[in-house]
Order: C-alpha cells, then structure tokens, then sequence
C-alpha cells in the first residue's frame, strides 16, 4: 500500500466490477473487503465492532436479546450469520440489519483507510464472498 493508495485500489476493483475478495496486510492486523459486482459487500477487520452490538447501540435490540439470539447461533445456526438468524428470529428488521451492516463497513473502510502501510492481495471468484439476509448482496452506498 506503499506504492498503491488503498483509495486506488478500491476504485480500480469497483469500476472494473470485480468479485472477490481484497486480503489487506498491515503491521498489527489483517483485514478483508468482500466485493461483488464492484460493490463492496462485506469489510472485516479485528477492530469491527460486532454487528449484534450495532443493533444494541442503535436501540435495535436488547442485550439480553442479542445475548439469547448468540446462543441459538451458537447451539442450533453456527455457520449462520447473526443478522440472519436476527432477522428469522423476528428481532430486528431485515432493513435494520442491512443499515447497521453499512454502517459497520463504512466504519471498517474508514480505519483501513487510515493505515499508512501495508501488502494487499485480491483473490477473484464469482461468488458473493458473504451475504447478510439473503442471496443479494448490501451495496455500500451512500
């Protein structure tokens, strides 16, 4: 990322309307961006806080329901993302889940974007690298 800004990076896969998977490298941690279609669909870094506490912190949920709905995830729907099994449980709200999902990439994005060093690969495939709710993937979009 020395070489390249990760802003360019970004760019060059959304206008060339890759799928895959962006692995980023820094000193202390790694991190991936999900797109499909160019778009981004997913952003994971150590440092993300976790969707079921955005729904808490967004008054979508109670701790005690996250608390309940971790322990289904964890006994019956392991592979099972939380936002999913939030929504088939009733819980919150697909739209709910789909606003703080963006508004936990935005945030992922923003500290990647902060880094001042890294390596990056992009590994291509065809397939959405993750969904949320459903088959269609959340762009991330203003």
């Amino acid at each position: 990322m020395d070489d390249v800004p990760l802003v360019d990076v970004l760019q060059f896969i959304k206008l060339s309307g890759r799928n895959g998977v962006l692995t980023l490298d820094g000193s202390t941690a790694s991190a991936q961006i999900g797109f499909f279609g160019g778009n981004v669909v997913r952003a994971d870094h150590p440092a993300s806080e976790p969707l079921g506490r955005l729904l808490v912190a967004n008054g979508c949920l109670s701790e005690e329901e996250l608390e309940h709905a971790l322990g289904v995830q964890q006994r019956d729907q392991p592979s099972m993302p939380i936002g999913a099994l939030l929504v088939r449980l009733g819980m919150v709200a697909r739209d709910d889940v789909v606003r703080a999902f963006r508004q936990q990439m935005l945030a992922t994005i923003h500290e990647l974007l902060r880094w001042r060093s890294g390596v990056f690969r992009f590994t291509q495939d065809e397939q959405p690298p993750w969904t949320i709710c459903s088959s269609a993937p959340a762009r991330l979009s203003r």
